[in-house]
C-alpha cells in the first residue's frame, strides 16, 4: 500500500553544508536540503525518526556516510527520503570504511530507510553495503530495522576491500558476514550491484555460518540487479 505523505513543510530546517568535523547529527525531525551546492565531509548520525526533502534542483553530497544505526528505542532510529514533483534534488553518498554508504556501521543493523523520491547515488566502502547493513551487520530484519523503496532513481552499489572474490556487500541488503535482509521494493527505478562475491539485492559475502537470510519483496518499479562473483543478481551470495 502506497501510503501519500507531504511534499513540503514549512517547519524544516535547512541542510547546510558540513565540513571539519568529526561527525554530524540529524536529530528528530523535518530537513529539507536547497541550493545545488551542499557538501559534508564528515559522517552523518541519524537520531530518532527523521525525514529529509530533496527539493527539485537541489544537490547534495557527502564523501562518509549517513548512519541509520538500529538503535535501542521501542522505535528506533528512521530516515524517510522524499522528493518533490519532478523528483530531481540529487543525493550522493560515499561510505566510509566498513559502514554502509546509508545505513549501519561496522557491526550494527540498519534502521529504518524509507524511500519515497530523489535522484539518489550510494557507494558503500571496504565490506559495507550501498544501503542496508556495514560489515557484519544487517540490511534489516523487520519491526525497527528493514528498507522499503517507494520511488525515485537509485543506484546502490556495495562495497569490497578485497578484489574478485574475496568480502563483499550487497548493494541493497547485507554487509560482509550480514545475516539478514529485509527488503520491499514498491516503485522507482533501482539499479544494484553486488561486490565481491555479495548480491546486487539481498546477501552481502557469507565467511561464516550458518547461511545468511532474508525477506524480499518486490511489487513494481524497473529493477536492475547485478551480482558480483558466483552471487545471485536478486537473492544469495556467493557462499551465503
Amino acid at each position: 500500500k502506497v501510503i501519500a505523505h507531504p511534499k513540503t513543510r514549512d517547519d524544516v530546517t535547512v541542510v547546510e553544508s558540513g565540513n571539519g568535523v568529526d561527525r554530524i547529527t540529524w536529530e528528530e525531525g523535518w530537513y529539507v536540503v536547497r541550493g545545488n551546492d551542499v557538501k559534508f565531509d564528515a559522517p552523518i548520525k541519524v537520531e530518532g525518526d527523521v525525514h529529509l526533502i530533496l527539493e527539485d534542483g537541489c544537490s547534495m553530497t557527502t564523501n562518509k556516510s549517513i548512519i541509520d544505526n538500529e538503535g535501542n528505542s521501542d522505535e528506533g532510529n528512521s530516515l524517510t527520503i522524499y522528493g518533490q514533483n519532478e523528483s530531481s534534488g540529487k543525493l550522493k553518498i560515499d561510505g566510509i570504511a566498513n559502514a554502509a554508504a546509508l545505513g549501519s556501521e561496522t557491526g550494527k543493523n540498519c534502521g529504518k530507510i524509507i524511500i519515497y523520491g530523489g535522484d539518489i547515488e550510494v557507494t558503500g566502502k571496504g565490506n559495507g553495503a550501498g544501503i542496508g547493513g556495514g560489515k557484519n551487520g544487517d540490511g534489516g530484519h523487520g519491526g525497527n530495522s528493514y528498507i522499503a523503496i517507494y520511488g525515485g532513481t537509485i543506484e546502490a552499489t556495495g562495497g569490497s576491500s578485497i578484489a574478485g572474490f574475496g568480502g563483499g556487500a550487497a548493494g541493497i541488503g547485507s554487509g560482509l558476514d550480514g545475516d539478514y535482509y529485509w527488503i520491499t521494493i514498491y516503485g522507482g527505478t533501482v539499479t544494484a550491484n553486488g561486490s565481491g562475491g555479495a548480491a546486487g539485492i539481498g546477501c552481502g559475502q557469507l565467511d561464516k555460518s550458518p547461511a545468511n537470510r532474508g525477506t524480499l519483496a518486490i511489487y513494481g518499479g524497473t529493477i536492475t540487479a547485478n551480482g558480483g562473483n558466483y552471487a545471485a543478481g536478486i537473492g544469495g551470495s556467493r557462499d551465503g
